[in-house]
């Protein structure tokens, strides 16, 4: 019994950080099976051309094909202009998760190296720039924001990344402060100033690797709200310009049709309502395994 014990023992130390969360998260079922949706959309997204013919499910299509019901010809039916609506699904993937997850990337970049040094100096006049253009910002609802970035910039991708990008950059900041402040009383950052260390390695080095868990999760939870509001600008007309499949302007286009074709609807709000929930389990999940006494 005592080496049963010590076996287990050794096995547990054996574990990385990394490996330790991991053996946390696997525990949860939600975020097991958010993890598996999103795997599943990427390698949709990442290989759309081979489950569908574009050219001749979308493109080739003609106005006699138009508004039909889902059939075995046309499973999720077709369009107001005869399009296959789970091709179009299909390849909107690409649109959707791509845009939130370069947005979520510029605000990460960003918003974490201004929240480093914004708790790195604390007190000081640098956190008083920092922190006050954020609250500026962030005084702004997102959705506002986001419109007048693309109105000045005009409406294609990047500029939806861009716009979806900077209205995140607020809570990263904040998310970023708060964990820095945590750290920056600890001895082993007492000891990289005592050496010399300058503070730049002193914030890249030694700070924000150990400032990961919350990002990580902010992260996790913001690429859901970054595809939500890509997908509010394309239904507004001012994301991804037509004919490109685009969830949001697939819901846009079909609202017209609401009464008597629905399904034109129906499924790209599904897909949004999955891809979000996925995105959100696995942060809740995450947020767990990283901190169990949240759970508690």
């Amino acid at each position: 019994m005592r080496e049963k014990n010590t076996l287990v023992s050794r096995q547990y130390r054996k574990r990385s950080r990394a490996g330790e969360v991991w053996h946390r998260l696997k525990k949860n079922k939600g975020a097991m099976i958010g993890l598996g949706i999103i795997v599943l959309l990427a390698l949709i997204a990442i290989l759309a051309d081979v489950l569908v013919d574009y050219d001749t499910q979308v493109i080739g299509m003609t106005l006699k094909d138009r508004l039909q019901h889902p059939s075995k010809a046309h499973i999720m039916g077709t369009d107001d202009l005869g399009r296959d609506i789970f091709a179009r699904l299909l390849y909107g993937s690409r649109f959707s998760l791509s845009v939130g997850v370069v947005a979520v990337a510029i605000a990460v970049v960003v918003g974490v190296i201004l929240g480093a040094f914004a708790g790195y100096y604390t007190g000081g006049i640098v956190e008083d720039i920092i922190m006050r253009a954020t609250d500026i910002f962030a005084a702004v609802p997102n959705m506002l924001m986001a419109i007048v970035i693309v109105a000045a910039l005009g409406a294609n991708t990047l500029n939806l990344m861009i716009s979806v990008g900077v209205t995140s950059i607020p809570q990263f900041v904040r998310t970023t402060r708060a964990a820095v402040l945590t750290v920056t009383g600890q001895e082993y950052i007492e000891s990289a100033r005592a050496i010399g260390e300058s503070e730049t390695k002193i914030i890249f080095k030694h700070i924000l690797p150990n400032c990961l868990s919350p990002i990580i999760v902010r992260v996790t939870l913001r690429v859901s709200s970054a595809i939500i509001s890509a997908s509010s600008l394309s239904f507004l007309g001012l994301g991804v310009p037509a004919p490109a499949p685009e969830w949001g302007s697939m819901l846009s286009s079909g609202r017209a049709y609401l009464r008597g074709y629905s399904y034109m609807t129906l499924f790209p709000g599904l897909a949004i309502m999955i891809t979000v929930l996925a995105f959100n389990m696995v942060g809740d999940g995450l947020r767990d395994a990283m901190d169990p006494k949240l759970k508690k």
